[in-house]
């Protein structure tokens, strides 16, 4: 069974959320071998989820950019629309995601920037050696 390790949220005028609950499978990792780079050059770390929780975290230079990365890795399945008809007979909150531009209901998708300085100093340490290993993810 995998830990569950939560982090604390920034907030937002959006969503009151105070803190994050995810498997390390859930936490996306950048192609970047050093994830301090990231946050130099202005990446923010991202919790993406719906109403049952979070689905996945990731390093983005934007919101979009983690919606876009979030559904290239495939954890955005949930949200996405089944069929012509989902999208013409229902009205809802679309949006385009991914290399494919696959169109997904965001009305109860949530999203928000992860504070970095509830991060541990070692779980920084796995991010740095993983990303560097080329890994996908911070459980692999």
């Amino acid at each position: 069974m995998t830990n569950k390790i939560t982090l604390k949220l920034l907030s937002n005028s959006y969503y009151s959320m105070e803190t994050v609950e995810f498997d390390p499978k859930d936490f996306l990792l950048s192609y970047s071998e050093n994830a301090t780079d990231l946050i130099r050059y202005g990446w923010k770390l991202y919790a993406i989820g719906n109403e049952f929780g979070a689905l996945c975290l990731c390093f983005a230079q934007n919101e979009q950019d983690a919606f876009d990365k979030a559904c290239d890795e495939g954890k955005l399945t949930c949200l996405e629309i089944e069929s012509e008809e989902d999208y013409t007979e229902h009205y809802g909150n679309y949006c385009a995601c991914g290399n494919e531009g696959k169109l997904h209901n965001m009305e109860y998708a949530w999203l928000q920037e992860v504070d970095l300085n509830s991060i541990p100093k070692v779980m920084w340490y796995d991010i740095g050696r993983k990303t560097g290993e080329g890994l996908d993810t911070l459980d692999d």
